[in-house]
């Protein structure tokens, strides 16, 4: 499985789960290796696996990993940090932003496509404990 890819080079969603895959893939190899080391390496024992993605990105951090299992945290900071991924939502670019008129159209779409897999919304990361606790309990 490719680790880097560039997102200009990506044709459709579909090419970007890769890196989804690929978090959960190394997810679960630690959390065996952190059973293991705490239970004793024979023991056989299933562990408890739960990925909760954070991120400010609609399509990318709430549509990818959504869509691949995960339970999703976005974070919508106040406006005096200058947040830009909610822009894109919009439709408008930020200033820095060298995506074309074309990329920022699909990514518009697929933030639009991802608004109903939202699981729990922030506006400070000291919310994040009670929110990672609160989805933890509701499975």
């Amino acid at each position: 499985m490719e680790q880097f890819q560039e997102l200009s080079e990506v044709d459709k969603s579909d090419g970007l789960s890769w890196i989804y895959r690929l978090a959960v893939e190394k997810g679960k190899a630690m959390s065996q290796l952190t059973s293991e080391m705490q239970n004793g390496e024979d023991k056989d024992e299933e562990f408890e696996w739960c990925w909760i993605h954070v991120g400010d990105d609609l399509a990318y951090d709430v549509g990818g990993s959504a869509t691949n299992g995960a339970k999703t945290v976005l974070v919508e900071l106040d406006p005096e940090y200058g947040q830009t991924a909610k822009l894109r939502v919009k439709g408008e670019r930020p200033p820095w932003a060298t995506e074309s008129m074309e990329q920022l159209a699909a990514h518009q779409k697929m933030a639009l496509n991802a608004q109903d897999k939202v699981d729990a919304t922030i506006s400070k990361l000291s919310e994040l404990p009670e929110v990672i606790n609160d989805l933890l309990k509701a499975d």
